[in-house]
C-alpha cells in the first residue's frame, strides 16, 4: 500500500496530520540501516500505527517502542486505555512490530540500547522540564545519522515549551520545521551518511 493511501486511511484517534505521519513514515522508510523506532505519548496508536507501517514496509528487523503511561488527561478524558492502543494495531495488523512499555519516557530509556535508534518522536508532556528530561535521556539511544522529531514544535506556543527545551538542550542543532497546525520539528544527528 502506498504510504499517502495507508496514512488517509488511517482510523486512529490522535493529532499527527497527514503531512507529520508521511513525513515520519518516509523518514523511516529511507533511513540507511533502519533500527529502532521509539514513540513517546503514543496515546491511541496513530503515530505508533505510522511507525509500525514503515518498519513493515523496510521489510528488516526494524521495530517500534511505544512509550505511554495511560495516565494524561488527554488519555483519561477521552477513555483511551492500553487496551484501546493495542485493538487499534491489530486491526490494522500491525501489533507485530510494536514493544509497548506503560510508564513516563524518561525512565523507559532503560528498555533501549544507546544508538540503536534510528528514529525518536517526542510527543509526551509538553511542559519545558519533561521535554528537557526526555530529550537528556533519550538523545543517547538515536544512533549517528537518525532523526529526532518533536510534535508540536512551536515557538511560545501555549499548549508547551517543546520548540524551548529543544533549543536550550540542543542549541547547536540544526532544527527544521514543518508548518502545520501543531508543527513539527526534527533534527538529524550529526554521524551516518554525511
Amino acid at each position: 500500500m502506498p504510504i499517502a493511501a495507508f496514512v488517509a486511511d488511517l482510523d486512529v484517534p490522535g493529532w499527527l496530520c497527514d503531512a507529520e505521519a508521511e513525513f515520519l513514515i518516509r523518514a523511516i522508510v529511507e533511513h540507511p540501516t533502519g533500527g529502532l523506532c521509539v514513540d513517546m505519548g503514543s496515546y491511541a496508536g496513530r503515530s505508533s500505527a505510522c511507525l509500525a507501517f514503515a518498519c513493515q514496509l523496510r521489510g528488516d528487523a526494524s521495530r517500534v517502542v511505544s512509550i505511554e503511561p495511560f495516565d494524561s488527561i488527554h488519555t483519561r478524558q477521552a477513555r483511551v486505555t492500553e487496551e484501546t492502543y493495542w485493538a487499534n494495531l491489530r486491526r490494522l495488523g500491525l501489533e507485530g512490530y510494536v514493544t509497548q512499555h506503560v510508564e513516563r519516557s524518561p525512565g523507559a530509556a532503560r528498555h533501549v540500547a544507546d544508538a540503536s535508534a534510528c528514529l525518536i518522536f517526542i510527543d509526551a508532556d509538553h511542559a519545558y522540564q519533561s521535554v528537557a528530561a526526555d530529550l537528556q535521556a533519550w538523545l543517547p539511544k538515536l544512533q549517528p545519522g537518525g532523526v529526532l522529531a518533536m510534535h508540536d514544535f512551536r515557538r511560545g506556543w501555549i499548549l508547551g515549551q517543546v520548540w524551548e527545551a529543544a533549543h536550550d538542550v540542543l542549541p547547536q542543532a540544526d532544527w527544521q520545521e514543518m508548518q502545520t497546525a501543531t508543527g513539527l520539528g526534527w533534527w538529524t544527528k550529526p554521524g551516518q551518511g554525511e
